[in-house]
């Protein structure tokens, strides 16, 4: 009877629309379809419900897209299957958890949230990954499908063929409200990073419950995890999960506890998010399956998982005939210094050393004493890495596993492997206190290490609360159209959080509205829009932290934007704010910001035409400004367009230059023109020191 009660609070909170509540429906759902098909112990039960809820929405939500039915309907259909389950569910003798795991796994999920310092923004990486994945979710509410074939102009005609998986599940903690669909990608992250360690333990602990400690508390340390690529393959690191999950019932259903049709399903969702993971767990379960010399349960869960792909792909024949054909290379990763750079980072470096001791322990260990489980395990991580080094060399075609993007993409596949391997290493020492003194060393070693990855890779996000209340702002202000420069831009994020639509600036556009994000988001070439040639035909309607609203037209600054780009202390640099770097820099970059953690004293341009804002309220008689550059090359000077002089770059590339001008107290652009500067040679920026006027 307190099953149906419970079934009633958590139906209650579906009907929030906030996407944690509907996080945590969707895993309260998942027990319910466990507990009444799995044979499964109480804790196993437990610990494996997100994998169940959320491959149960994925698929429901394909259902009604499949049947022409609005998916908003996915509410009421779990609500309805939800009490269903709750008066038909079997009676089933809960074996609490064993106290010492409930220890360890809290405070290695707890852990999972200190490395990262609980500092999390909105995911919107500089480039057009996680807009991508936002804008299909945008698409997915409008049309009320999966499937849709049309789009605005200004998304990626491409979001039509994407695999759905990840973004059905978006859908449905976004609520069906746009608002919420960077909030949903968001709060499903956040979980990942919480719940990572407790599936990691869920397969360790069927190699010994020892390893699976050790795996569990290693994940928040794990280097890979933390390679900023990861910070914007939203649905490759949601696979993670799912493809720890699908290995966990496939060794279930050895014993009979798991159908192999839900292992099928299971797969087949981890193929409906995203095919490079799907690619590692096929090998894994291939290899399980000759290792035990039982091809049943893999035989099902393949079947099972391809008609999945067959029915709720959108061009599945597409894929499967490019998947067969295409063998993609991509000359700046694939090579072998970038693999060992690759090997480099995820064993050696970044505090890893001890870590990959433990790994290449384990390796050896299992292959000459494993077990067959922790054996699957290492002739995975095996096979993906020759697959890695076929990128390189020999370079043969391999149907499916050549057409992975290139080398980079191939080794991350391995990433949830990684740690288990590790915790088996470490598990060969006996002497429980060793083990324990050499794993506390290990991961106090690795701390401060990925705590700088993370703070780099997530202050490069573009959104934030504050930044989402501007756009929403924006959206209450302009009823027509806005130009934005819908790259290293926030601004493309408004016809997904709002109604308005937006269009491309390019070239000398000039819209009657214009939205700039001037905070420095750029990979090799920086953010396209420059101020500067803007604010002298355009007034200022909404400023926040950086982002312009501005209108054709003549206005007055307002205060706000005086005082944001205020020099402390007569001084300008970029370790004391970034603030006023507006055109031309890398600033909303994980390679700067980590260049900025580590107090590296140059901002870095890599554009000709670089812009500096500042705001005076004094008289200044002059400035210093302090350079760095490619030896012999020249730039000049201009305050507010006035040409200050040309300067060349000494030997050493060092440049300080004094300059003596009146400047009054009002708005200015500092700009430095240097024809030769790119990403190949960049342009540092040290300070700028101004003189108080006597």
């Amino acid at each position: 009877m307190w099953i149906p009660l419970i079934s009633m609070f958590f139906a209650l909170l579906i009907f929030t629309k906030n996407p944690w509540a509907l996080l945590i429906s969707s895993i309260y759902f998942g027990f319910l379809i466990g507990l009444r098909f799995l044979n499964l112990n109480g804790e196993d039960l437990a610990l494996i419900s997100p994998g169940i809820g959320f491959s149960a929405i994925i698929i429901l939500v394909a259902i009604l897209s499949r049947l022409k039915i609005p998916v908003v309907a996915i509410y009421p259909v779990v609500v309805l299957l939800m009490f269903l389950l709750s008066f038909t569910s079997r009676d089933h003798k809960f074996r609490s958890i064993n106290i010492k795991t409930l220890r360890v796994l809290t405070l290695a999920s707890f852990l999972a949230l200190i490395v990262r310092n609980f500092f999390f923004l909105l995911p919107d990486y500089r480039a057009a990954d996680t807009w991508f994945h936002g804008s299909k979710v945008r698409m997915i509410i409008d049309s009320g499908s999966l499937y849709f074939t049309q789009v605005p102009r200004y998304f990626s005609g491409s979001i039509v063929s994407y695999p759905p998986g990840y973004h059905a599940l978006v859908f449905y903690l976004s609520g069906s409200v746009s608002r919420n669909i960077i909030y949903a990608m968001n709060t499903l992250r956040i979980f990942e990073f919480i719940y990572l360690p407790v599936a990691t333990y869920l397969i360790a602990k069927e190699i010994e419950r020892r390893v699976g400690y050790f795996a569990a508390l290693i994940v928040p340390f794990s280097a890979l995890y933390y390679y900023f690529v990861q910070y914007a393959l939203l649905p490759s690191f949601f696979n993670y999960l799912l493809f720890l999950f699908a290995v966990f019932l496939f060794v279930k259903s050895f014993s009979g506890q798991v159908n192999p049709i839900v292992v099928g399903v299971v797969s087949g969702v981890v193929l409906l998010v995203h095919p490079y993971q799907f690619i590692a767990l096929q090998i894994f379960l291939m290899t399980y399956s000759l290792l035990t010399r039982n091809f049943r349960v893999f035989t099902i869960q393949l079947v099972t998982s391809l008609v999945i792909f067959s029915v709720f792909y959108p061009s599945p024949e597409n894929y499967a005939s490019k998947s067969l054909t295409l063998h993609s290379t991509y000359s700046n990763k694939d090579n072998l210094d970038f693999i060992l750079s690759l090997l480099d980072y995820s064993f050696l470096d970044n505090g890893q050393a001890l870590l990959g001791l433990f790994f290449v322990s384990g390796v050896v260990y299992s292959i000459l004493r494993g077990n067959t489980l922790v054996r699957t395990i290492t002739l995975t991580f095996l096979a993906v890495f020759l697959a890695t080094l076929n990128k390189v060399w020999p370079n043969f075609h391999i149907p499916v596993i050549s057409a992975i993007w290139n080398s980079e993409r191939t080794f991350m596949l391995a990433t949830p492997l990684i740690p288990i391997i590790e915790g088996f290493g470490l598990s060969i020492i006996k002497r429980r206190k060793l083990a324990c003194i050499l794993l506390g060393a290990s991961l106090v070693l690795a701390y401060p290490f990925v705590r700088i990855e993370h703070l780099a890779s997530e202050s490069s996000y573009l959104l934030d609360d504050e930044v989402v209340d501007f756009i929403e702002n924006v959206s209450k202000i302009v009823k027509g159209e806005i130009g934005t420069a819908c790259i290293f831009d926030s601004g493309r994020w408004i016809p997904i959080l709002t109604n308005v639509k937006i269009s491309c600036i390019s070239g000398k556009d000039r819209p009657k509205y214009v939205y700039l994000d001037t905070r420095g988001a750029g990979e090799l070439e920086p953010y396209p829009l420059n101020l500067e040639e803007f604010y002298m035909n355009y007034r200022v309607i909404l400023f926040k932290r950086g982002l312009w609203l501005m209108e054709k037209g003549k206005g007055t600054l307002s205060k706000e934007v005086c005082s944001y780009y205020l020099p402390s202390s007569n001084e300008i640099s970029w370790l004391r704010s970034t603030n006023h770097f507006v055109y031309g820099w890398i600033i909303k970059n994980y390679a700067a910001q980590k260049l900025r953690l580590s107090k590296y004293p140059y901002a870095i341009s890599v554009s000709n035409v670089s812009v500096v804002a500042f705001c005076s309220n004094k008289y200044y008689s002059g400035f210093n400004i302090e350079l760095g550059g490619t030896p012999g090359y020249t730039l000049s000077l201009f305050l507010d367009g006035d040409y200050l002089g040309s300067y060349r770059f000494n030997k050493t590339g060092a440049l300080s230059v004094n300059v003596t001008k009146l400047i009054s107290p009002g708005f200015h652009f500092l700009r430095i023109e240097c024809e030769e500067c790119s990403y190949k040679h960049p342009l540092g920026l040290k300070r700028v020191v101004f003189y108080e006027h006597k």
